[in-house]
């Protein structure tokens, strides 16, 4: 019995051997018939190696004489009309679950003074 388990053992350690013989040149034939990656070539040898120094030029919507202070400005107004919205918005929720409402009472009642002599209390709020 000892002896029929190791036969069958040395038989499948030599099957083990000699597949990869026989598997790996058919399946390079197949993948070589199927094209074998000559679109892949050809592609990279259109791109051009380097920095691209050709940019865009910037699309504007009709505002020929915006210059960039008034881009700034305007999204300075598109930001604040933003934060106004957010506080008028009753069911407005942060990533917290807090309202906008109780997230402005909160940082209200824990900051007390603005400037250089502010001070941590033990607590971790802001007071003088």
């Amino acid at each position: 019995m000892k002896e029929k388990t190791i036969e069958q053992a040395r038989r499948q350690r030599k099957f083990a051997l000699v597949l990869p013989l026989l598997v790996v040149p058919f399946c390079s034939l197949f993948f070589w018939a199927l094209g074998g990656g000559g679109q892949a070539h050809a592609q990279s040898s259109t791109t051009h190696g380097g920095l691209n120094f050709q940019v865009p030029k910037a699309q504007f919507k009709n505002d020929s004489a915006a210059n960039k202070l008034s881009f700034y400005t305007q999204a300075e107004k598109d930001s604040l009309k933003l934060k106004q919205a957010i506080r008028d918005d009753p069911y407005y929720k942060e990533a917290d679950g807090a309202t906008a409402a109780d997230t402005a009472n909160h940082l209200n009642g824990r900051i007390s003074g603005v400037g250089l002599n502010m001070q941590t209390t033990a607590g971790g709020g802001l007071g003088h």
